[in-house]
This record gives structure tokens, C-alpha cells and sequence, in this order.
């Protein structure tokens, strides 16, 4: 079963670094003109960086959807600081050793997890019930539903059941290190690993492209504010 899981880890990776090649290739494709436009202010080496912490600072404050839907922005951001600090919870299966600091937070991981849910419950009632944003039916909606499931299982284990995190710790560093190990017996850990490898499957790769995007938002808001002072 481990080797199993094991191949099953490996091909989610291979497909999510294929996904994302062939977005950074299809990006570069698009030739210099586009890549230039994307940068055509930063003449510099600071207004290069200049542009790039402002794009930074607008994916990590959400400030394009704050300007855009307030209430979608709260379960949004909501969302994206529990799953780091979940993510950051998760390190001690797969560190070792593990940083104090990192070990410093496991129950405000804990609580992480909680509120996780309810902000991915609360982001699908604001996009399926008062937007009534059909699109979210697909792609959106499923990845949606993925990692509510992936977070009720890691709920259950932690509450419920509880499996050995020695063991759990002992599989993943098998898994990263190309040694697979045994694998955990727990039915939740093996449909929580599972939906946590097709989630990484089909993770979005334009994020991957956040900051060249929003910059060239940014350059096109310019241009607009000065057409329109001209005017």
C-alpha cells in the first residue's frame, strides 16, 4: 500500500510541475512584445522591484477583490491565512527535525482548520447563492468542494481517530525521499492523502503568474487614468 500511495504522490507531482511548464512555456510564447508591455515602466532595477512588491502586496491583501466584492474579499482572505497557517501545521510531517517555531503553532493550526471550513462554506454561499455565479458549478466549484473534504478528513483525524503521526511522519519522508514506507492503516489518512494528491494535480497554475498579471493590470489602470485626464 505504501509504494502504492507512493506512485500515486508521484504522478500528482509530475502532472502539477507538467501543468505549470507548460503555462510558463505558453507565457513565454506569447513573444517579447508581451513581456515588455508587462514591464514597459520599470526601466530600472528599482522600478522593477517597485512594481514587483506592489504586485506582491496586492495578492496577498486581496485589494483588487476587496475594491470589487467586500463580502467575498472577507471569506477569501479568511480563507488563504488559515490554509498557510494549516500548511505550516502540516511541516511536522514531513520536517525533521521540526523548527520550535513551527512547533509553537500547532493549536492555533488547530483552530486554523476549524475556521477553514466555514470560510470555504461561506465563500460558495457568496458565489453560488447572492452572486449566483454559474461558472462555479465546474472547475471552481469542484476544487472548492476537494478541499472542504480534504479539511473535514483532517478535522476527523485530529478529533476522531487520530492515527500515529510517527507513522504518518515516517510514510512522507519515505514518500519525499524516494524510500516509500509503510503506509498508515487509518482509512482517513488514505482518503485525506489521496484528495490532498488530486487537489495538487489540479491546482491552478495562473497563480503561478499572479504577479505578471496584476503588474499588467496595474500598467493598464496607468494608461486609462491618463486617457481619461487628457480627455
Amino acid at each position: 500500500m505504501g509504494l502504492a500511495l507512493a506512485l500515486i504522490a508521484y504522478v500528482a507531482y509530475a502532472i502539477f510541475v507538467g501543468r505549470v511548464g507548460r503555462r510558463i512555456f505558453s507565457l513565454w510564447r506569447a513573444g517579447p512584445g508581451s513581456r515588455e508591455n508587462v514591464l514597459s515602466s520599470s526601466r530600472t532595477v528599482w522600478n522593477t522591484i517597485r512594481l514587483l512588491v506592489k504586485a506582491m502586496v496586492d495578492i496577498f491583501s486581496l485589494s483588487r477583490l476587496f475594491r470589487v466584492d467586500r463580502r467575498l474579499w472577507t471569506g477569501e482572505w479568511v480563507f488563504h491565512c488559515t490554509f498557510r497557517l494549516v500548511m505550516l501545521r502540516h511541516l511536522r510531517c514531513v520536517a525533521d527535525p521540526l523548527p520550535k517555531r513551527i512547533g509553537t503553532i500547532r493549536p492555533i493550526g488547530v483552530c486554523a482548520g476549524h475556521v477553514l471550513v466555514f470560510a470555504l462554506l461561506f465563500i460558495c454561499v457568496c458565489k453560488l447563492l447572492i452572486e449566483r455565479k454559474s461558472y462555479l458549478l465546474s472547475y471552481n466549484f469542484s476544487l472548492l468542494g476537494v478541499l472542504f473534504l480534504i479539511s473535514m478528513s483532517g478535522i476527523l483525524m485530529s478529533v476522531v481517530t487520530k492515527p500515529d503521526l510517527s507513522v504518518i511522519k515516517s510514510f512522507m519522508m519515505g514518500v519525499f525521499t524516494f524510500k516509500p514506507h509503510l503506509a498508515p492503516g487509518s482509512p482517513l489518512f488514505l482518503v485525506h492523502f489521496l484528495l490532498a494528491m488530486l487537489f495538487s494535480a489540479c491546482l491552478p497554475t495562473h497563480i503561478f503568474a499572479a504577479p505578471f498579471s496584476t503588474i499588467d493590470a496595474r500598467r493598464r489602470e496607468k494608461g486609462l487614468r491618463l486617457v481619461m485626464h487628457e480627455k
